[in-house]
């Protein structure tokens, strides 16, 4: 059983730049997600320096404590019709859970591996 941190959640469109691709290292705003838990830089990162198709980049406030479930509902729509979610693995140095670049529908419901990002 795992705890998760907040997670950083990224409503988008395929012309931002990817939150994270499988087999490659984290961006070090993605790793210091997953080695602290902090969505600061990830929210400042996507919303100041990297905007374009990015309609909004947020933090979902509350911990996931260990067997538990969270519930996100975001808005997306035909322009910005992505997500992008991701959250630190607490009890791990730098592992995290999350989706990247994902077409979402009503009710879908996902359950995700850990992936580690690299950084340790």
């Amino acid at each position: 059983r795992q705890p998760f941190s907040p997670f950083f959640i990224m409503v988008h469109n395929s012309e931002a730049e990817p939150l994270f691709t499988l087999g490659q290292p984290a961006s070090n705003q993605l790793a210091q997600l997953a080695e602290i838990g902090n969505t600061n830089r990830l929210i400042n990162y996507y919303t100041n320096n990297n905007p374009k198709g990015v309609k909004s980049a947020t933090r979902f406030h509350s911990m996931t404590k260990a067997g538990g479930t969270s519930e996100i509902t975001v808005s997306v729509s035909d322009e910005y019709p992505m997500i992008s979610i991701a959250a630190m693995c607490e009890n791990t140095n730098d592992c995290f859970v999350g989706l990247s670049g994902v077409n979402v529908t009503e009710g879908m419901v996902f359950y995700e591996p850990g992936l580690d990002a690299g950084s340790e």
